[in-house]
């Protein structure tokens, strides 16, 4: 019974997979640099990184936070729109 329902999870996981975003492995490079500033600005604005990644054109959510695992830049850039964020959030 516990091999079935593995075999299911692992079928469902397979078909789950291929109607996701396709780009969670692709390099910073490949994308255009108006759009990173506009995700980053979005962020900076207020919103979510679930909504700024939602935009047609966008990276996925998960393309996202594997650029602040492995580009320092990046990273320190995500982290200067966070803090923009929340002084515009809470400090008045």
């Amino acid at each position: 019974m516990q091999w079935a329902q593995k075999s299911y999870w692992d079928c469902s996981l397979h078909r789950a997979s291929s109607i996701m975003h396709t780009d969670d492995e692709s390099p910073m490079s490949l994308w255009p640099q108006a759009t990173i500033e506009e995700v980053l600005g979005a962020i900076a604005r207020g919103e979510s990184v679930e909504r700024a990644c939602a935009r047609p054109g966008a990276p996925s959510r998960a393309t996202v936070f594997r650029w602040l695992g492995s580009n320092a830049e990046f990273a320190e850039r995500y982290a200067d729109a966070v803090r923009e964020q929340t002084r515009a959030r809470y400090i008045k």
